[in-house]
């Protein structure tokens, strides 16, 4: 993957308040619904999608963002202007954040553990075992990151029936639980 300029570190801190106006969702698909509806909502000329950045503001082009980074972008209503990583928001949202980054890398296991703070059950793995790693989870660009999302909108159906299975075995989020 060739970019046309360096790559900057994502690290960059700030005294300015995140915005953070809702909690996102608690189900796994909730989660990617809500970062697949974002990432349509993103306007071309402003954000490049790069699954190496989170939310990273870049001067003479478009703020590069990530999946997750498009829910800090929509739903999370902040600006292209900022570089943004998940440790600058709420632990709540920055795991979800984390979560929907595992997901884009088909870490289907880890993001269940992360999400429900425990081992899925045996049948729940058997479906978590049959889900796919997406197509192109590393991307640039507009064309490969469209490719990846529908490869993420077609497991929308397998992650729901895992949630619907992890609510009928009583097993709430980290969200929830508390």
């Amino acid at each position: 993957m060739q970019l046309p300029y360096a790559r900057p570190l994502a690290t960059t801190r700030t005294d300015e308040p995140v915005s953070e106006p809702s909690p996102l969702p608690d189900t796994l698909s909730g989660l990617l619904e809500c970062a697949l509806d974002d990432a349509s909502t993103l306007d071309i000329a402003t954000y490049i999608p790069y699954s190496g950045n989170w939310h990273t503001r870049r001067r003479d082009y478009p703020c590069e963002v990530c999946l997750a980074g498009c829910i800090i972008a929509a739903t999370l209503n902040n600006p292209p202007t900022r570089t943004l990583i998940p440790d600058m928001f709420s632990t709540d949202t920055e795991q979800k954040l984390d979560i929907v980054d595992s997901m884009r890398l088909g870490d289907w296991r880890g993001a269940f553990k992360c999400l429900y703070q425990q081992d899925p059950t045996a049948e729940i793995s058997r479906k978590i075992f049959h889900l796919p790693i997406p197509h192109l989870c590393h991307f640039y660009g507009w064309i490969e990151f469209n490719k990846h999302l529908r490869s993420l909108t077609a497991l929308l159906p397998q992650l729901r029936e895992i949630d619907a299975l992890a609510a009928a075995a009583g097993i709430v989020s980290f969200s929830h639980s508390s």
